[in-house]
């Protein structure tokens, strides 16, 4: 017999009874089985009842020229007290906010919300904050590339769109 921390006995041949562990499990096949045959049922409802979502992506390569008007005097001396000219010091990022802006996606949100209409679909609660949801626009870490994805239940819906995104950020 030995003594741990908390000053309890504990015996050292005590071991795991797998035997009464295996009786539980014997005795209760039946409730397991019921389970098991339920959750199968109802996942695999669940799975033929879900829409599949589809989804798009692109990848566009961002240039960070900077205004070489500038004297470059002018720009280290600025730098050093800390001024800026109201331009960002990370055009890059400036770019990727372009890019979320509502003056680029406004009009993708309209060419949206008319397929959707043309289709049925009541466009009455469709907002243009909930659609942004679908777009993923995320800088990739380290580059210069920019990934776009737009996710959506109506698969003939998302090569326009995409290609709408493209054309509107390359203009």
């Amino acid at each position: 017999i030995k003594i741990n921390e908390n000053f309890e006995k504990v015996n050292e041949n005590e071991d795991i009874d797998f035997s009464r562990i295996f009786q539980i499990i014997i005795l209760s096949k039946r409730f397991i089985a019921i389970f098991f045959l339920i959750s199968f049922i109802l996942s695999t409802i669940y799975s033929f009842a879900k829409k599949p979502l589809w989804s798009g992506q692109f990848q566009i390569l961002i240039s960070s020229e900077r205004n070489r008007s500038t004297p470059l005097g002018k720009n280290l001396l600025n730098n050093f007290i800390g001024l800026t000219s109201g331009v960002s010091e990370n055009p890059i990022q400036t770019q990727v906010r372009i890019l979320e802006s509502e003056s680029v996606l406004l009009p993708i949100f309209e060419f949206v919300k008319d397929y959707k209409e043309s289709k049925g679909i009541n466009t009455s609660r469709f907002r243009f904050e909930s659609w942004k949801r679908q777009l993923d626009i995320n800088l990739i870490r380290n580059t210069k590339i920019l990934k776009i994805e737009y996710k959506d239940y109506d698969k003939s819906l998302i090569l326009p769109v995409i290609k709408l995104i493209s054309k509107k950020y390359q203009n």
